[in-house]
């Protein structure tokens, strides 16, 4: 009964529920973009943070080609991937690429080496 009632929600909750999903994704790609960009800000410093920024930009700008392609109904990728799924991984790899900087001892790569906060990564 519990089941029943929760998958015959009404058409208006389904719409309310994917637009407050989209608001998220875009929300959350546009924090994502500005994160980068202070990243590369901070840590363009040296070889191995420009290297990491790339490969990171990189795989964004792939996952985002694959969910937009998936916009277009073309189906070479897996069928539930989406702008969320998405927004949720390029969250994900840009903390990882910056706990990976902010992790590294050279001053030159890391402004950050001495300052009290990079222990929270």
């Amino acid at each position: 009964m519990i089941g029943e009632k929760a998958s015959s929600g009404s058409p208006s909750d389904k719409n309310y529920a994917q637009f407050l999903l989209l608001v998220y994704s875009i929300v959350t790609t546009i924090a994502c973009g500005i994160w980068i960009g202070y990243q590369f800000y901070w840590y363009g410093q040296c070889a191995e943070g420009i290297t990491n920024m790339i490969v990171l930009v990189v795989f964004v700008i792939f996952f985002y080609i694959t969910a937009l392609v998936k916009l277009c109904d073309v189906d070479v990728f897996r069928q539930n991937s989406n702008i969320f799924t998405v927004s949720l991984v390029t969250s994900y790899m840009s903390y990882l690429v910056w706990t990976a900087m902010a992790s590294h001892p050279d001053p030159t790569c890391n402004p950050f080496t001495l300052n009290s906060g990079n222990t929270i990564a």
